[in-house]
């Protein structure tokens, strides 16, 4: 007997779906017995269903569960991972300024310039801003129309917040300005008619609720705080100067006194102590700003009473560093002056080796060009020898200059001869301007090193130059030496007279060099004339050299 295909199918499905459970139920009613056969099978039918389908059901509940209890891990390792993510932020932001105001509290006298952006950045980490920046007081002022208005520039900015560093906040304009003014009390505060001498922070919750508040950008949602960073600062080129002449006079004191005789038996009389000159201080207005503008989140008010503990904590080391300065700067200047004769002495003889040394040189050089050589010719072989013979004198004064390195501030004529050398070196006002685009010391120093003299030696200012800025060119750097001769240089530094007669010889080569090459052209060009029965023209020397003019 063979079946069709759809008698196969038939019978594999029941042998598969029905004939197992079917067996089981015959297997157990032939146990019973039962005086119904049929309905016992049908009952026993009934029941295996609901069994089959309470045992899915609870399978179903069993993965369900699974798949809830695997979830609920995901979410708490998440919420875990977030909550561990805040807690390692918060440590963070503790940790900025803790560590900060640990350090300016065990190195009150130490504080810098570079510091001021350390404390941006930690008042950025510490409250979770957007932006930090310090503003700083132009108590001179600018002109707006007609008036004169004193003016907030910004000095420092967070990462992210440099524009912040082009901004002028003139007085009058946005919220800012009232943190650095004195408080005026509420009716029924204090004395009448006093006024609080400490200026208060100025925290605006939301600035949309404020219309006074200034936006150099966009108007955007969050808050913003001021905090005041103002001291008083005797860093200055007389409070330096009057220390060291104090100081000098007290040790030249001392030291006539131990030289005089004594009788026998007579005791030398105690040195009575120095009479330290009064400092004069003049007030600095700064200002730390802070904002979550973007984030339209809150600033909390007790994190800004940390920060504002930063603040006075960092202008009163600030105060104190530069009163150590003032002191450090004259007991080194002291050093120097006590070394005055000694310093001089020194360049005497320098100045004499190298020129028995140049006589040689120049005396060869000399032979070398023939007896018909022209005058012009012969001139520019003498200055060049006498520069170069200036540039290996200065490179052995060197010590002298590098020992004003530790100074927070030099004489202006230290200043003015360093930064036109710099100049004539070919620096560029990137290495030698300070805040407000001035040359400054704390600038300048950094170039003071070996590299710095063995360029000085090697420069060639003869030939052309191109590409000149303002400040590199001949007439720029004469003009700085204006009020400067060599003795008002040895006045301020005895070593300073070298440099500065290495530059003067420096510019002596430099122009006489242009001006033969230019009357050269000059002659040049008549001949040309000449030879054209023509008049001459005028030379256009753009492109030919940056110093003719």
């Amino acid at each position: 007997f063979v079946m069709a295909g759809a008698e196969r199918d038939s019978v594999k499905y029941l042998k598969e779906h029905v004939g197992p459970i079917l067996a089981k139920a015959l297997a157990a009613m032939a146990v019973a017995n039962p005086p119904d056969a049929i309905d016992y099978l049908g009952q026993w039918l009934k029941v295996y269903v609901e069994r089959e389908e309470a045992k899915v059901l609870q399978e179903q509940e069993a993965a369900a569960l699974k798949k809830a209890r695997e979830e609920l891990k995901i979410e708490t390792d998440r919420i875990q991972q977030i909550e561990a993510e805040i807690a390692a932020k918060k440590d963070a932001q503790d940790k900025a300024v803790q560590e900060l105001l640990e350090k300016l509290e065990a190195e009150p006298e130490s504080f810098e310039d570079s510091m001021w952006k350390t404390v941006v950045e930690a008042a950025k980490t510490y409250v979770g801003a957007t932006g930090a920046y310090i503003g700083l007081v132009d108590e001179e002022g600018i002109m707006v129309g007609d008036d004169k208005k004193k003016a907030l520039r910004y000095t420092y900015a967070s990462e992210g917040e440099e524009t912040m560093l082009n901004e002028v906040l003139v007085q009058g304009t946005g919220v800012t300005w009232a943190a650095l003014e004195p408080q005026v009390p509420a009716e029924g505060e204090g004395e009448e008619g006093a006024a609080d001498t400490e200026c208060k922070p100025k925290y605006v919750p939301d600035v949309t609720d404020e219309d006074a508040v200034h936006f150099f950008r966009l108007t955007r949602l969050g808050s913003f705080a001021a905090m005041p960073l103002i001291y008083n600062t005797s860093l200055s080129e007389d409070a330096i100067s009057a220390l060291r002449d104090a100081k000098v006079a007290h040790e030249k004191e001392r030291l006539r006194r131990e030289a005089e005789p004594l009788a026998e038996g007579q005791e030398r009389e105690p040195m009575p102590d120095m009479e330290t000159p009064p400092m004069k201080a003049q007030q600095v207005r700064m200002v730390l700003c802070i904002d979550t503008l973007g984030q339209n989140s809150k600033l909390a008010p007790e994190r800004l009473a940390v920060l504002e503990k930063l603040c006075k904590t960092a202008s009163r080391c600030k105060q104190q560093s530069e009163e150590a300065a003032v002191r450090n700067s004259a007991d080194v200047l002291v050093g120097i002056e006590m070394q005055r004769e000694e310093t001089a002495q020194e360049m005497q003889a320098t100045l004499a080796q190298e020129e028995q040394e140049m006589d040689e040189e120049l005396k060869q050089a000399l032979d070398s060009l023939g007896d018909d050589t022209v005058a012009d010719k012969q001139k520019a072989v003498r200055l060049e020898k006498a520069f170069k013979m200036h540039g290996k004198m200065l490179e052995k004064m060197q010590q002298h200059f590098l020992a004003l390195k530790p100074l927070s501030l030099v004489a202006a004529p230290i200043l003015q001869v360093l930064t036109a050398s710099a100049y004539f070196m070919g620096y560029t006002p990137d290495h030698v301007t300070g805040r407000g685009n001035k040359p400054g010391w704390e600038m300048v120093k950094k170039l003071l090193d070996a590299d710095f003299f063995a360029k000085a030696v090697a420069l060639n200012v003869r030939g052309p130059r191109l590409n000149l800025l303002p400040e590199q060119k001949l007439a720029s750097i004469e003009a700085m030496l204006a009020d400067l001769d060599a003795q008002k240089a040895a006045l301020a530094l005895p070593a300073l007279e070298a440099m500065f007669m290495w530059l003067e010889k420096g510019i002596e080569c430099r122009k006489h060099d242009v001006n033969m090459r230019k009357a050269e052209l000059e002659e040049a060009e008549r001949r040309r004339a000449e030879e054209a029965e023509t008049e001459p023209q005028p030379i256009d020397f753009t492109g030919v050299d940056d110093d003719m003019e």
